[in-house]
């Protein structure tokens, strides 16, 4: 393994573009919903962490790799949250208040810039006509599925699905919502394996425009 692609999709009560990845990343409700990984120029894998799925030990070992770059579009959101990750479910790989060495990281975000193009997966995949484009759902199934939102006006259950500890929190815990969509008790106009599709469209627009911006004169 010499890189590996990730891309994540992530749950906070707090807003991203108010607090910053490092407050919204160290809330205690914080949480990895899906982790999008592809090694080297191989498949893009999805792991439903929401769901109870694990990463493998040799991606997780990966995380701290010096010998591995790791690359994102956008690079220092998966880097701060993946700290925070490493920080809960595996401490001994990187102790409490460091963070992920910055120096085995690589933006993709940052190379497309540098090249004047957009500051955009979405638009970046547009300007190298990639045969790969972003999910156009994507906007919509993040605030279905990723930012805090008020309970769903159904009848029963449903609607008292809260945050883990927060009885009287406004917002809807997302695993909840995944395991409600699952059972059929909300209807599925947008569903979990839409939202999985988005990872892998996104990874593999960010996989293609990433060899296209290393192999560009």
């Amino acid at each position: 393994m010499k890189y590996l692609s990730i891309d994540l999709e992530t749950y906070s009560p707090l807003n991203l573009s108010r607090t910053g990845v490092y407050s919204y990343s160290a809330h205690p409700e914080f949480e990895i919903l899906l982790f999008g990984y592809a090694v080297d120029d191989g498949p893009v894998q999805v792991v439903d962490l929401a769901m109870g799925e694990e990463l493998p030990d040799e991606i997780v070992a990966a995380l701290v790799d010096p010998g591995v770059v790791k690359w994102a579009f956008n690079a220092s959101f998966e880097r701060v949250c993946l700290s925070s990750w490493l920080h809960r479910y595996h401490p001994g790989l990187l102790p409490q208040g460091s963070f992920l060495d910055p120096a085995q990281w690589r933006c993709s975000m940052i190379w497309a810039a540098y090249l004047g193009m957009p500051m955009s997966l979405d638009q970046v995949a547009k300007v190298l006509n990639l045969p790969v484009k972003k999910d156009t759902a994507g906007k919509k199934l993040i605030r279905q599925f990723c930012t805090p939102a008020a309970p769903f006006p159904f009848p029963g259950p449903v609607s008292s699905v809260l945050l883990p500890g927060s009885a009287s929190s406004p917002h809807m815990c997302t695993k909840s919502l995944l395991q409600a969509l699952c059972s059929g008790v909300l209807p599925a106009t947008l569903t979990k394996v839409q939202l999985r599709q988005m990872v892998v469209s996104d990874l593999e627009a960010m996989s293609f425009s990433l060899h296209s911006l290393l192999h560009s004169p």
